[in-house]
Parts: structure tokens; C-alpha cells; sequence
């Protein structure tokens, strides 16, 4: 009896060692096994064979922009309508919920290129920064928001169904060779030409007026839309020039040279409101001419015709206090140029002599809240009359064979009504400069240049300059 109970002891303990054994063995091939099937698993917890990636920061609102931020989300990307040096541009629509219903509105969006660096989004930042500064005017694209808090960043603005002055001028001598373009926005005339003059005037006032210089003033960065309202965009190159009065140009920046006032052509020049007006008068030119490209045949032997007293001529038809604007817009010395207060005024004016009884632009009819003007439906539709056309350089004997190439191709683009727009913002446009042919009886005092010289001449871009 006493001999079997050491037996059944030993039997106890051989049992449990056999039961631990088997356990530590199990351990053993469960650890091996996750080791040989989640490696990855083992790496991230360890952060010994591969460290984690680290997650992207969130990125606050900045403070200026806190009231304009629009979710990305809101946001639907139709199509891309431009693309430039400094950004792409789309048209798209805004889905969001004011005062409990859902809304949708047409918005253009521009960002910064796919490979943008950070130089190129600090200057679109900044752009933004002087969009919210200048907030809303009648004449200046009007700002609908702004996404900061994502990347890309993007700034939304409203929408110009008649896109960019430039290609709407083109369109325009579409419409005087051919009746295939039937929408009445594109039968321009002499009071129009006036008309749109003085909404810029008044928009670059309001800017000028504001410390700031846009920097890029040409018919490119001027907007169409319904009425023939047009506002001025593209404020990329808008400074603020408040506490010093100038500024100098950055020697990275390209320019389009043919715009550009004699101050800023020169090395290390610096510029001014001034040096707006000087490109003002050069989209007086352009409006003029439905599209011209100014200084045919010129590159950057510019500034020495500039500076030996060369001026654009007069286009056959013309008015002559117009292009006595230009010239004077046009003078070497900045102080001797007008102020956009003055052109305002006398652009004015002459619209409000050509139609007596017309509804300045945002001025509306009075009788509002606090004597408040009253904005009317048709502010802007000041009446075209026949009298009142003039040859504005586009009848059909005068145009090259490049001409009629550039005004046919126009011919694809959907426009037969207002109801199919063209586009908002172009940065770059998809139909090239062309220059008309000058007659050869215009001349400016103290140039020789012959006229037929420089119709042999047709630059096919617009050439820039860097700050050489």
C-alpha cells in the first residue's frame, strides 16, 4: 500500500510536466507561426525593421480666409477651361445648403499646377489674399470662396459665360465677315467700345484707389458676361504697393512684354499705379481693334523704338479722342500719365453723351432703403443704335489670309446663344494673336516706321520678358 502512492505522485507530476510541455510547445509554434505570416504586423509593432509613416498634420483655416472657406467636398470639378503659367483653371459646381435647401451654382476654380512648389503656392495664396482684400466690386471678378484647409488649394469666383475679353473681341470680327454667329452679345459697336473702357477705368480705380497695382492689365484678364459686363480678373500679379507707393519687380517673374509700361521694361525697374494706365492704354488697343496684337513684329527691341518716341497708330476708324487717350496713356513719364480717376471720367462721359437716359453700371435707380440705389435688370443694357457703328479695322477687304484662318476657327466653338457659354478664366487661350494689316496712310509724329513694313510682321505668341 505504501509503495503505490509514490507511483501515483509520480504519475501526477508526469501528467502536469506533459500537460506544461505541451502548452510551451503550442507557444512555441503559434509565435513561429506570427512570425512567418504577419511580418508586417510584427514590424509596425516593434518600429524596429521599418518605422511607420507619419500621418500628414491637420492643416487649420488661416485666418483671413475663416469666412470665405469652402468644403472641398461642396466642390464638383466638370471640366478644365484653361491652363497657364501660373495655374489650372475649371469649370465647376458649388453644391451647398443655404437656409436649409440645397443649392448649385456655376463657379469657376483655380488652382496651382500638380507640381506646384511651395514658392508657386505661396503666390497663389497670396493672390487669394487680395482677392478677400479687395472684396466685391461691380467691376472686379466677384469672389465666391476659397478651400485652404486642403491640397490643392483653390479659389472659386463666379462665373463670365462670355469668358475672357480677348477671345470675345475675336468672336466679334466673326460676326462682322460672317452672320453665322447669331447672338446680338457679339454685333460690337462704337459705344460699346467706350462702354467697356469705362467699366475697366472703374474697376482699376477702385484698385488703384486701394493702394494696389494689378500688374497684368490686358484684355486676357478681363471677364465678359451677360449685358456686356465685364470685370477685371487675374490678380496673380497684384501688389501692394500702400506704405513705399512702387514696387519692384521680381526678377523671376514673366511678363507679357507688349503690355508692359517703358518703367518696368528696364532692369530692375520698379512700377506703379502708373504703370497700370500704361497698359491700359494698350487695352484700349485692343479693344479698339477687337484683338490686335499691339507692336506687331516687336520683341525686345521694344524699349528703344519706346524710348525714341514710336507709339502704335491710329487704327482706320478710330475716334480721335480715343487714341489721344491712348497716347496719353502712353507717355514715357509716369507723372505725365492720367490718373484711372480722370479716364473714368471722361469715358463717362462720352457714353453718357452718345446715350442720353442710360443707366450707369451699379449706379440702379433710386428709392431704396436710406436712399439706397435700386439695381435694375438692365443697368448695363444701354441700347445699340445703327448710327452709332463704326468701322472698328474689320471689313472683310482687310483681312490676310492668317486672319480669316484664326476668325473660321472661331467657327467650331459653340456660340450661337448665350446659353452656351465659352468659358470663364483663361489663363492661355487656344487661339493665337494675329495682327491686322495697318494702313499705310497711319502714322504718329516723329515715326518713320512704314506701315507696310510691319504688316509682313505676325508674332503667333505673345511673348513675355523676364526682368532682364
Amino acid at each position: 500500500m505504501i509503495a503505490v502512492v509514490p507511483s501515483v505522485v509520480l504519475l501526477v507530476l508526469g501528467v502536469v510536466a506533459g500537460i506544461l510541455g505541451y502548452r510551451w510547445r503550442k507557444k512555441k509554434q503559434s509565435d513561429n507561426l506570427e512570425f512567418q505570416f504577419h511580418p508586417d504586423i510584427l514590424e509596425l509593432r516593434t518600429g524596429v525593421n521599418r518605422p511607420p509613416s507619419p500621418l500628414p498634420p491637420p492643416v487649420p483655416a488661416r485666418p483671413q480666409f475663416l469666412e470665405y472657406e469652402v468644403n472641398p467636398t461642396d466642390l464638383q470639378l466638370n471640366e478644365q477651361i484653361g491652363r497657364g503659367a501660373f495655374g489650372i483653371v475649371f469649370l465647376a459646381t458649388l453644391k451647398r445648403a443655404v437656409d436649409g435647401l440645397l443649392t448649385e451654382q456655376t463657379v469657376v476654380v483655380k488652382t496651382v499646377h500638380e507640381d506646384a512648389g511651395e514658392e508657386e503656392i505661396k503666390n497663389f495664396i497670396r493672390e487669394m489674399d487680395t482677392t478677400i482684400t479687395l472684396r466685391q466690386h461691380i467691376n472686379l471678378l466677384g469672389l465666391v470662396g476659397c478651400c485652404t484647409m486642403s491640397h490643392p488649394p483653390y479659389l472659386v469666383t463666379e462665373y463670365m459665360p462670355y469668358g475672357d475679353l480677348k477671345n470675345f473681341l475675336l468672336k466679334c470680327r466673326k460676326v462682322k465677315l460672317s452672320e453665322r454667329l447669331r447672338d446680338s452679345m457679339y454685333d460690337f459697336n462704337e459705344m460699346e467700345v467706350y462702354q467697356v473702357a469705362r467699366q475697366i477705368a472703374n474697376g482699376m480705380t477702385y484698385i488703384s484707389q486701394a493702394g494696389y497695382v494689378h500688374g497684368d492689365l490686358a484684355a486676357r484678364n478681363v471677364l465678359v458676361g451677360e449685358d456686356l459686363v465685364v470685370k477685371i480678373a487675374d490678380f496673380g500679379l497684384t501688389t501692394d504697393i500702400y506704405e513705399r507707393g512702387y514696387q519692384r519687380q521680381d526678377a523671376d517673374q514673366k511678363i507679357p512684354l507688349k503690355w508692359m509700361a517703358p518703367e518696368r521694361l528696364q532692369r530692375e525697374g520698379r512700377y506703379t499705379s502708373k504703370s497700370d494706365v500704361w497698359s491700359f492704354g494698350v487695352l484700349l488697343y485692343e479693344i479698339a481693334t477687337l484683338g490686335n496684337v499691339p507692336y506687331a513684329g516687336l520683341d525686345r527691341t521694344l524699349l528703344d523704338e519706346l524710348r525714341t518716341g514710336y507709339r502704335e497708330p491710329r487704327p482706320p476708324g478710330l475716334q480721335q479722342d480715343l487714341y489721344d487717350m491712348m497716347l496719353r496713356c502712353w507717355q514715357w513719364e509716369e507723372d505725365d500719365r492720367p490718373e484711372f480717376e480722370n479716364l473714368y471720367d471722361e469715358l463717362d462721359a462720352v457714353v453718357e453723351s452718345m446715350a442720353k437716359g442710360y443707366i450707369k453700371p451699379g449706379s440702379g435707380s433710386p428709392g431704396g432703403e436710406n436712399g439706397a440705389a435700386v439695381a435694375t435688370e438692365n443697368a448695363y443694357d444701354i441700347p445699340r443704335s445703327a448710327q452709332m457703328r463704326m468701322q472698328l479695322h474689320v471689313t472683310a477687304d482687310v483681312y490676310n489670309s492668317e486672319d480669316r484662318d484664326e476668325i473660321d476657327s472661331l467657327a467650331s466653338s459653340n456660340v450661337e446663344s448665350s446659353s452656351t457659354p465659352i468659358g470663364g478664366h483663361l489663363d492661355n487661350h487656344e487661339i493665337s494673336d494675329t495682327e491686322l494689316p495697318r494702313s499705310t496712310n497711319d502714322h504718329i509724329e516723329g515715326n518713320s516706321r512704314d506701315a507696310e513694313e510691319d504688316m509682313k510682321k505676325s508674332p503667333t505668341t505673345e511673348e513675355t520678358v523676364d526682368n532682364v
